[in-house]
């Protein structure tokens, strides 16, 4: 396709057409980002975390570690490390019995969501409702953030190390 690119001298009298191959060459002007091959933008979100109820009220984060990293592996936040594992609190600060889960591959859910659901978290030592509960987290009631509760925006350094990180793991 051939564009017409009109080149503006100082007597106004230069009229240029440029091939699309010349048009890469233009000084000063940026070209179009082209979108990535297979990338959809209405791709739905993969799920990756499961919601967990009736857990014993004493349990900490590596115990619940050690029982659900047999079901995959554990997704770990980008600058501390630690395991994406959240245990939900009341408002003062006791331990409810629910957590999140977050894994690294999207399979790793329904391994748990089988494997786990309506079992004891401990063996023969029932949660406070009974068996614990294993399923697929919804993000349809998430919170939304107002702007005291945004912290910062992804720099171009946090998405390189994310990358980075994530590549590690996929290895």
């Amino acid at each position: 396709m051939t564009r017409y690119v009109l080149e503006i001298s100082h007597n106004f009298r230069h009229i240029h057409v440029l091939t699309a191959s010349q048009q890469d060459y233009i000084p000063g002007v940026k070209k179009a980002k082209k979108p990535k091959p297979g990338a959809d933008p209405t791709a739905k979100r993969r799920n990756t975390a499961v919601y967990v109820t009736s857990l014993p009220l004493d349990v900490d984060v590596p115990e619940v570690k050690k029982v659900f990293q047999r079901c995959g592996l554990i997704a770990e936040e980008i600058d501390s490390g630690k395991p994406r594992i959240k245990l939900y609190e009341d408002e003062n600060g006791v331990f409810k019995g629910d957590a999140l889960i977050v894994f690294f591959r999207e399979e790793s859910v329904s391994l748990a969501v089988t494997l786990l659901d309506d079992t004891d978290f401990r063996l023969g030592e029932s949660g406070p409702n009974g068996k614990m509960t294993v399923k697929e987290a919804e993000f349809s009631y998430k919170k939304v953030k107002t702007s005291e509760d945004v912290k910062h925006t992804s720099t171009n350094k946090d998405k390189k190390k994310i990358i980075r990180k994530t590549q590690k793991l996929n290895k």
